[in-house]
């Protein structure tokens, strides 16, 4: 049976686009996908279509939806969409009946939220205790790093990356070891569901990542519990102040899950290089000079920790 197209939207970021665009609601975070997003029926049941909006993103999509196909993990609870399916251009997958992260903290009581968040740190726990320690050539991340400062205007760059871009490049003067493996690739909460009613969690827009290592995934969730990137971002009238403290909490819960992991070399390495590589995705000064806060405060973590 064809597909039959409700609402068609470019750059979604969030559970959003699949709770809130079959009543019209709209987009709550803005991303940087090179997709559309189609909410469409499927033999009489609701499903979610992504795009490619030129064939070179077709190429990206494509892994995407093999990484999200071949993601097997047993974890009571947790759910991802299943592809049911493709082309050269696009993938079709289920539709989970979710709440974005926003909307689920500003509704559900501290031990919901305690119950589901620890479902994500089985999820991280399970791709570490998979993941195999490996030493990894420094120069995956200096072209990586090449890479971001060409998709930077050069002003900008200077003004407010450069001197982090040589942070890193010191840190990578010694061998890197980092646990490879499974992982998301993009596990902000942006790309969490949660249900309150049912015990579940879901997981959506996989990304392929130049680097696969469950410590992106923690990197990840802190952009959001630590630094708070979705709540700033979230494009609806909310209640910025709670969010702000249930994000504290769960970083705490994070924190504590994986400290000695959050500690690491490793891993500040792989934060530095997370916020750099969003750098060419923002377009205003309030937000370059948010990412050079972050990276300051990261830069201080380390040199304290490193001291003491």
């Amino acid at each position: 049976m064809p597909l039959s197209k409700r609402r068609r939207c470019c750059g979604l970021g969030t559970m959003g686009k699949q709770t809130d665009i079959l009543s019209g609601g709209g987009i709550k975070v803005p991303g940087n996908s090179g997709c559309l997003v189609d909410i469409v029926f499927l033999d009489q049941h609701i499903a979610v279509r992504k795009s490619a909006c030129s064939p070179e993103y077709a190429i990206r999509l494509h892994n995407q939806r093999i990484k999200q196909e071949s993601f097997c993990c047993n974890i009571q609870g947790l759910r991802v969409p299943k592809i049911i399916q493709h082309d050269e251009m696009s993938f079709t997958m289920e539709y989970l009946p979710m709440l974005d992260c926003i909307e689920f903290f500003e509704r559900a009581t501290p031990n919901v939220i305690k119950s589901r968040i620890e479902t994500l740190i089985k999820l991280v726990t399970w791709e570490l205790n998979s993941a195999v320690i490996t030493v990894v050539d420094g120069d995956k991340f200096r072209k990586k790093l090449v890479d971001i400062q060409m998709s930077v205007p050069v002003n900008i760059w200077e003004q407010w990356y450069s001197n982090y871009a040589a942070d890193v490049q010191g840190m990578l003067l010694n061998p890197v070891e980092l646990p490879l493996g499974q992982c998301h690739g993009d596990l902000t909460m942006s790309n969490v569901m949660f249900s309150i009613e049912d015990e579940c969690v879901g997981i959506i827009d996989f990304l392929d990542s130049y680097i696969e290592s469950p410590v992106v995934d923690i990197v990840k969730l802190r952009q959001d519990t630590r630094y708070h990137w979705t709540n700033r971002r979230y494009l609806r009238e909310h209640d910025h102040g709670k969010v702000s403290i249930v994000n504290r909490w769960i970083d705490a819960i994070i924190t504590q899950s994986f400290h000695d992991l959050i500690v690491s070399r490793a891993f500040w390495l792989l934060e530095m290089m997370n916020y750099l590589r969003i750098a060419p995705y923002v377009h205003t000064e309030e937000e370059h000079r948010y990412l050079s806060r972050v990276m300051a405060e990261i830069v201080s973590i380390k040199e304290d920790v490193l001291c003491g």
